[in-house]
């Protein structure tokens, strides 16, 4: 005798079935955000391309943290005595202040090199300890959603986002 399908129960057993291989899919693919290590360094990086750019400007020269992870370290101002001299002196409290060194998300695909002295940066190249690097990014509290699987060595509570090459 042949056999009748009902084809509503079908339809419900394929989608139940591919429903549930897209959830154990989504749940296995890993990380949004990528950690490198190497020779005590830290290189923090998204796993994907970002939805959006930030694009202020950020520059300075490639370091690390006291924890090790990389960060780009401001460059100093320079200021002529004479400059100094008239200022108020709040005004001369902000210019003479020590800049916060943040852990810095790098821009995806960013490699680091096996000895952890270098990193290759897409659109840049490879920017050694103490070099100049320069780009577009911004800051984010490292508690705001979109950031996750930060390195523990990076977590602080403001990080730099280090965007795009300029």
């Amino acid at each position: 005798p042949q056999r009748k399908y009902d084809s509503a129960r079908i339809a419900a057993a394929v989608i139940t079935t591919v429903t549930t291989a897209l959830l154990i899919a989504g749940c296995t693919a890993g990380p949004d955000d990528l950690t490198q290590r190497a020779g005590g360094h830290v290189l923090w990086t998204p796993a994907h391309e970002p939805r959006f750019h930030m694009e202020a400007l950020i520059e300075g020269n490639l370091g690390v943290t006291e924890t090790g992870c990389f960060t780009i370290l401001p460059v100093p101002l320079e200021i002529a005595p004479e400059a100094l001299e008239n200022l108020s002196d709040e005004d001369h409290e902000l210019v003479l202040e020590e800049p916060e060194v943040r852990p810095v998300q790098f821009p995806h695909g960013t490699a680091l090199s096996d000895d952890g002295q270098s990193v290759d940066i897409p659109g840049i190249g490879d920017v050694a300890l103490g070099e100049l690097v320069s780009g577009g990014g911004g800051e984010i509290h490292t508690n705001e959603e979109g950031l996750k699987d930060v390195a523990p060595e990076c977590v602080a509570g403001t990080v730099l986002i280090f965007s795009s090459a300029s």
